[in-house]
């Protein structure tokens, strides 16, 4: 029989009840069983008993792990925050260091035709 390592919530049955905590399901056990004469009443019990156990267990373990759990998530939205910051430092330095008006001035060269756009085009200058 394996123990180590084994999850407890892997027993959990939904086809028995889970009660709120252990004083009742054993008193509903005792009932179930002290009147028995097969054995589905006893599983009945027995199911009873481990679910509500199961359940007890993993609000102990919610409640002991929840410093541990508080602790992890504030160490990651720090990384995170410092990730972030790094990287908007990082793509402020790039649009800095990029030279606009040399990409301009290529583009205008290799795709704007001045004489095309200007073609037909006629211009009034008026001094007032």
């Amino acid at each position: 029989m394996k123990t180590q390592g084994t999850k407890l919530s892997m027993y959990v049955n939904n086809l028995f009840t889970t009660c709120d905590d252990m004083e009742t399901a054993l008193s509903q056990a005792a009932i179930i069983a002290g009147g028995a004469d097969n054995a589905a009443a006893v599983h009945t019990a027995v199911h009873m008993v481990l679910n509500t156990a199961i359940k007890l267990h993993q609000a102990d373990m919610a409640k002991a792990n929840a410093p541990l759990i508080e602790l992890i998530n504030a160490r990651v939205a720090a990384a995170v925050n410092k990730l972030r910051a790094e990287i908007e430092g990082q793509i402020e330095t790039a649009v800095e260091d990029y030279d606009h008006g040399s990409v301009i001035q290529s583009w205008l060269e290799n795709n704007f035709d001045l004489e095309g756009a200007l073609s037909g085009l006629s211009v009034r200058i008026n001094f007032d």
